[in-house]
């Protein structure tokens, strides 16, 4: 299994890329130790990343709390991945949490 790969990326750029692919082909019990070692280590270093995706990659880390303040704050600077919000799949493990029915409905996506 190749996670070492992308868990050493000198840029988050490729580290969010890299779980987002990981998390359709692994199974989540090998993805999350290996992202969770250094996912704080590789933010650091390139905190601009768009808040979409980084709330993917918390929803990949379980989470919930990080993954919608992340969602929250794309609302607010009106990141272009939001008109996903409603359908993309990674999403599907907190369609339920009330925040996200809110922002939802905030977005009139409901």
């Amino acid at each position: 299994m190749q996670l070492k790969h992308w868990t050493q990326q000198p840029s988050i750029k490729h580290f969010i890329t890299g779980p987002q692919c990981l998390v359709m082909h692994t199974p989540f019990r090998e993805i999350k130790p290996a992202l969770s070692r250094n996912w704080k280590r590789s933010l650091a270093k390139c905190p601009d990343q768009s808040p979409y995706n980084l709330a993917k990659v918390y929803v990949a880390l379980d989470d919930r709390n990080e993954a919608l303040k992340n969602l929250e704050k794309a609302y607010q600077v009106r990141d272009v991945w939001m008109y996903h919000l409603s359908s993309d799949p990674v999403f599907d493990p907190i369609r339920s949490e009330p925040r996200f029915k809110a922002l939802l409905k905030k977005m009139n996506l409901e």
